[in-house]
């Protein structure tokens, strides 16, 4: 039901914003158009800009529907289904439904389609709602593709016919609907109407994960395909270097290495991919140090030009997890949001190489980006103590703690130190230092235990160190 939820607030959002687009070419002195009414309808019930106000939603749409407004119909369906501002009335719910597909809305009959196959406020009727899911699939329905395709492989309301089946998802998948592409998995893994194919299979699982798809992770890492032969896959196309191996993204693995020996400054390469797993030409170099904190690891990640952040990461039962994304600059918000990542370190030509792929979320589209996976070793400087730039001590620390810079020539730093929220608790503002080794204290009294950065940026110089407050000693 929440899947459902979800989907039906997805559809809204893109109707708002087509209504937007459209109602925006209205003259000042015109009469409010259906579209505009639309517009208003959805923002208080969506509570665009706006408090969410289901009665003023309700009464803007019911003026609509008694124009026989086919969309206004299938909303207050919803709404009635949902109980949003209202009792829940499945039946109401549904006898909007079919009055949306009988002025002809496809979303209506889609939702029409979906009470029928389930009895939900009507009897259930598998006939009728296969012959309504396929008429709409026919007109280029995406969801309909799915409720057709699925009706039809499993005999629902038609005699079972495994290619009828098949078509109406490749067409549902090529409209970019992630349940068809799903289905499409099925169909390969368990050959159904042809020979099983374990690599078509996963083709179109790993295309429906990164669609968004919530079922098929899970499918992926419980044994449907081997795990063994998934985590080698495509292991061994070589970097330019030729001497370590590039990680193909789309490849869930598990990680058992713990925060300690992840410690450490790490350079790379960071690579894109298409949703079918091919390399494209976009490549980045990232810097990474981690720096363990308890049961928690710490990354401080240097992405291309202008992307700085920390991530914290959490061990869970199969790899690391993202658990907060803070932005070393609070100002400036990363233009995406991790939704996966995870870590591996393997040994390969007797040197360590830290590998991990990612799933990215645009914060700006909504969308989720190409799919991307690095491979880093570990930099060869800041190894030793004589090298450091930063060095902190004691750490961790209770209520004060000495900052050791190094310089090699006179420079204007600013010195300050973030929460884990990525708050500022203390700034030097800038300063002049001179060139040589200075040691001081900052003090950290009235702060909550827990972890904090260090950053010292300068006109040459971004560097960043990772720091942790006890509590009060005993």
């Amino acid at each position: 039901m929440k899947k459902y939820i979800s989907g039906c607030f997805a559809a809204l959002v893109l109707a708002f914003s087509f209504l937007t687009t459209n109602a925006q070419s209205q003259t000042p002195s015109a009469a409010p158009s259906d579209t505009a009414v639309m517009k208003h309808a959805l923002a208080a019930l969506l509570g665009i800009n706006r408090t969410v106000d289901y009665d003023k939603a309700r009464n803007l749409l019911n003026y609509l529907a008694k124009k026989n407004n086919a969309e206004a119909f299938n909303v207050l369906g919803k709404i009635y289904q949902e109980g949003l501002g209202v009792e829940i009335d499945k039946e109401k719910a549904v006898m909007c439904y079919d009055r949306a597909h009988q002025l002809g809305s496809l979303h209506g009959t889609s939702n029409f389609v979906r009470a029928l196959r389930k009895g939900d406020g009507i009897s259930r009727n598998y006939e009728l709602a296969f012959h309504l899911a396929r008429e709409a699939a026919e007109k280029g329905h995406p969801t309909a593709c799915y409720q057709a395709g699925e009706m039809a492989l499993k005999g629902l309301g038609t005699q079972l016919d495994y290619q009828k089946a098949r078509n109406l998802f490749e067409k549902g998948a090529a409209l970019g609907n992630k349940e068809c592409i799903y289905m499409l998995g099925v169909i390969h893994l368990k050959g159904y109407g042809t020979e099983p194919d374990t690599e078509k299979s996963k083709e179109h699982f790993l295309k429906a994960m990164h669609k968004g798809h919530g079922w098929v992770e899970d499918l992926i890492e419980n044994n449907e395909f081997s795990k063994e032969e998934t985590k080698h896959q495509k292991r061994h196309r070589k970097l330019k270097s030729g001497t370590t191996s590039k990680l193909d993204t789309l490849v869930n693995f598990e990680n058992n290495a713990k925060a300690e020996e992840l410690e450490g400054d790490w350079a790379g390469t960071f690579y894109a991919y298409d949703w079918a797993g091919k390399a494209l030409d976009q490549e980045e170099p990232i810097q990474i140090s981690a720096q363990s904190a308890g049961e928690e690891l710490w990354l401080t990640w240097n992405f291309g030009q202008q992307s700085q952040f920390r991530l914290k990461m959490i061990k869970d039962k199969n790899s690391w997890k993202v658990e907060e994304m803070i932005p070393l600059n609070p100002n400036a918000k990363p233009n995406f949001d991790f939704r996966q990542l995870r870590l591996t370190l393997q040994s390969e030509n007797d040197q360590k190489i830290l590998y991990g792929n990612a799933l990215r979320y645009s914060n700006h589209t909504g969308d989720r980006m190409p799919p991307s996976a690095f491979a880093l070793q570990p930099t060869k400087a800041s190894n030793t103590q004589d090298t450091r730039l930063l060095t902190l001590y004691p750490n961790p620390f209770y209520n004060e703690f000495r900052l050791q810079i190094k310089l090699n020539s006179e420079e204007v730093l600013t010195i300050e130190v973030f929460d884990a929220k990525g708050r500022s608790v203390y700034k030097l503002a800038p300063f002049l230092f001179k060139k040589g080794t200075h040691d001081f204290p900052i003090k950290l009294e009235g702060g909550t235990p827990g972890v904090y950065f260090v950053q010292v940026t300068g006109s040459t110089i971004s560097e960043s160190e990772v720091i942790i407050k006890k509590g009060a000693a005993l």
